[in-house]
């Protein structure tokens, strides 16, 4: 397969960041059924076969509304030269379904209705219920796709990815290397307990979701912030991708890090002003702040030739996420004092 240009990838993997809930997806599925031929093809006959040929479609409208005003669906496909009409709902994480809504306010047989989820969903009666993970595995298999669609179809794909959370299975999975998150996990837990002029810390709990775990840590400022309360920053170690990939940040919501995301979000003009070593410059998401170990930083990790070297670079790493508060408060002081 032939990989994506660099800025096009980048590009589908921050639209991945802050465009990923369910209208967003929608919109851009929608976008791209209407800018590329090839895409739509694809999107039509995954749910429908060859019952509705991509070529007799007059128009497909994004959020169409019932005559009665009372539903309105991602997508409403209607024929050429007929008023017969398709219509395709699309969800991620909600699980409220509306078949029987849909069937009366659209008037349609269930095999002209098309569900696309992330979870599994069974409805008896015909409808064409399909899964995102099946959809991009569909996107794969795709062979001939004209040179100016290539990209637009393939960046979709990463995106879709990104948003579903989906992990392509194409090779062996290395038994061997299981034994690695253990150790990771074993490494940021001695690395988060310590004492320093500015603050001190300690390892708090870890979280598991399918595709990361979070490594949360309790901290508490001195210095720069001594009437704040505990804040509870964390380490993320992501394993669903070949590439692997290591976090850090502070999240607001459930008061993990309440103050820490209002200060960062208050003085976020003065950022880029910290200098960094071991991380990126921080990025929001949903309420939460995050710092991603650098390119260089993850190479060096990886191909350290010792266990110490390795302690070296994620010790910088969890200092630098950690005293990003304390040395933006030096800057945004020394900027207001000028």
């Amino acid at each position: 397969m032939i990989a994506l240009s660099d800025p096009i990838s980048s590009f589908f993997q921050n639209l991945a960041v802050r465009f990923r809930k369910e209208n967003d997806l929608s919109d851009i599925t929608w976008t791209l059924c209407e800018a590329s031929p090839t895409f739509r093809g694809i999107w039509i006959r995954f749910f429908f076969g060859d019952e509705l040929n991509p070529d007799d479609i007059d128009w497909i409208q994004r959020e169409a509304t019932s005559d009665d005003k009372g539903s309105r669906v991602d997508f409403l496909i209607k024929k050429k030269e007929c008023f017969e009409y398709y219509l395709i709902e699309v969800k991620i994480g909600d699980g409220k379904q509306h078949f029987v809504q849909y069937d009366r306010a659209y008037r349609l047989l269930p095999e002209r209705i098309g569900y696309i989820t992330n979870y599994p969903l069974k409805r008896e009666g015909g409808y064409r219920i399909r899964q995102w993970n099946t959809f991009c595995y569909e996107l794969s298999k795709v062979e001939d796709v004209p040179a100016a669609e290539w990209d637009l179809i393939f960046g979709y794909r990463e995106y879709l990815q990104r948003v579903c959370g989906i992990v392509m299975l194409t090779e062996k999975i290395d038994i061997e290397k299981m034994s690695a998150l253990y150790r990771l996990t074993l490494l940021v837990e001695e690395l988060t307990a310590c004492q320093t002029d500015h603050y001190t810390s300690s390892f708090y709990k870890s979280q598991d979701r399918r595709e990361v775990r979070w490594l949360f840590f309790s901290v508490k400022y001195k210095t720069a912030f001594p009437k704040w309360g505990s804040q509870y920053p964390f380490v993320g170690i992501w394993f669903k991708n070949d590439e692997p990939c290591i976090q850090g940040g502070f999240d607001k919501r459930g008061g993990w890090a309440r103050e820490t995301c209002n200060f960062l979000k208050q003085h976020k003009t003065f950022h880029r002003q910290v200098a960094l070593k071991y991380c990126t410059q921080p990025f929001i998401s949903y309420g939460e702040w995050y710092f991603n170990l650098t390119d260089e930083s993850m190479a060096a990790l990886c191909n350290a030739g010792t266990l110490e070297e390795q302690k070296a670079i994620l010790k910088g790493f969890i200092e630098e996420v950690t005293m990003f508060p304390v040395r933006l408060a030096e800057v945004v002081g020394q900027v207001e004092g000028d």
